[in-house]
């Protein structure tokens, strides 16, 4: 899903539109050198405005109105942007684009009453001076969109169709469970916050499907300090579904107690969510649990197996 398009250097979006200008006025004949020369410099000017006005309007048009995106979106967005920021990039784009097409009439009805070709170019070489500094001068402008858009480039596609949280404390295991169960390629490495953002798999049984939402790794601790990663995880919590499969690592070799992970738990379960827990890394020595729904190793096939059926089962019987 894309919530702002490519954005351009300012420096080489200037360049490249001065030479389409320049391309495209050499195309330009006429019987009169001195008409010939006028209309051409007239023609790169309008030419150049053209090309850059056109090209920082399809910016905005192709850019999402954040006023309107879906709560998930915009609680995840703004967990890895400053939206107030973008808007205000995007209004500058505008007002640029405006801009230019104005000092485009200046210049070429100051240029259509002149006569003298050398106060013509000289008028043409002032106007490109000025676009160029007006691009440059805003060029924080063109960095913020160009920085968020790049931040915003993998955001998940969600489907609407029956969805399961995969949460709980960093480096448990929700992301070798998400492979296991889907066959989705995810990154899973032996430190905390390895993902670093939602990723979404899905999981057949059948005629069947379920989507599954791996979440990055939560802390048990205050919205007001949770990081931009533990915020995207709260984004899928609150918006994609009430059905959360709680991932518990009773070895801690996840670096956490065991505690701290049941204490998480119990902080979900006051969010009004349907819970299921599951024990994960039983090929390792663990801790007694007791109040689990299943205890499994993401890496034996037939606790998958079990596990996808429970988890068909729990939508089914919904």
């Amino acid at each position: 899903m894309t919530f702002l398009p490519f954005v351009p250097d300012p420096k080489e979006l200037i360049k490249a539109s001065i030479e389409r200008a320049k391309k495209r006025a050499r195309q330009t004949f006429g019987y009169n050198k001195q008409s010939t020369k006028k209309k051409r410099e007239l023609i790169r000017v309008e030419a150049l405005a053209s090309s850059l006005a056109d090209r920082l309007e399809q910016i905005v048009k192709d850019s999402a109105n954040f006023d309107r995106i879906p709560p998930f979106y915009k609680d995840l967005i703004s967990a890895k942007v400053d939206i107030p920021k973008i808007k205000r990039s995007l209004a500058v784009i505008d007002w640029l684009s405006n801009k230019i097409r104005e000092l485009d009439r200046t210049y070429r009805r100051k240029m259509r009453k002149s006569s003298d070709i050398g106060e013509i170019t000289a008028l043409r070489k002032q106007f490109e001076a000025r676009i160029e500094d007006l691009l440059l001068d805003n060029r924080d402008a063109f960095d913020t969109l160009k920085e968020a858009s790049k931040e915003l480039e993998d955001l998940p596609k969600i489907k609407e169709m029956p969805t399961i949280i995969i949460a709980g404390y960093p480096n448990v295991g929700k992301s070798s469970i998400l492979k296991a169960l889907t066959g989705s390629e995810v990154e899973v490495r032996s430190y905390p916050f390895t993902t670093k953002q939602i990723l979404v798999g899905y999981a057949r049984k059948g005629y069947n499907q379920i989507q599954l939402v791996d979440t990055p790794g939560l802390l048990d601790r205050p919205i007001e300090k949770m990081n931009k990663i533990e915020k995207q995880a709260l984004a899928a919590l609150k918006h994609l579904s009430k059905k959360v499969l709680f991932v518990l690592d009773p070895s801690e070799t996840c670096g956490y107690p065991l505690e701290k992970q049941l204490e998480l738990l119990e902080s979900l379960k006051k969010m009004g969510l349907d819970v299921k827990v599951v024990a994960n890394k039983a090929d390792l020595e663990s801790k007694s649990l007791v109040d689990v729904d299943m205890v499994i190793s993401a890496l034996n096939p037939e606790d998958i197996e079990k596990l996808k059926d429970f988890l068909f089962a729990w939508l089914c019987n919904s």
